[in-house]
């Protein structure tokens, strides 16, 4: 998958869920499902399929699942529920790598 961010977003801090975390102060991220590399820096066409909601040190940090529109799986997949009938255990995929990509800086699951 392709991991980034949308420009002109932000998660804000003082915006609470119902657990009294705010946001992680940062543009929302993107998970970018699709079977193909995206240029690093690139605007890609997209459509969200979902999201995944984090609690990373206290802060909401959302991640929203998308799949470009040029993939050749797009016409198949417009919801998380198509992306797992589609691409079985992708979203169990996006979840262990969320817990595991930062214990490389020291940081606990």
């Amino acid at each position: 998958f392709n991991y980034g961010f949308i420009p002109q977003t932000w998660e804000d801090p003082d915006l609470k869920d119902s657990l009294g975390n705010g946001g992680d102060n940062d543009p929302l991220d993107v998970m970018e499902i699709g079977s193909t590399r995206l240029e690093m820096g690139s605007v890609t066409p997209c459509r969200v399929l979902g999201h995944l909601e984090l609690i990373d040190e206290g802060e909401m940090d959302n991640k929203i699942v998308c799949i470009s529109l040029s993939d050749k799986d797009a016409n198949s997949i417009h919801t998380m529920e198509d992306l797992e009938r589609v691409k079985p255990g992708t979203v169990d995929k996006l979840k262990d790598w969320l817990t595991r990509y930062k214990t490389s800086d020291g940081k606990p699951e």
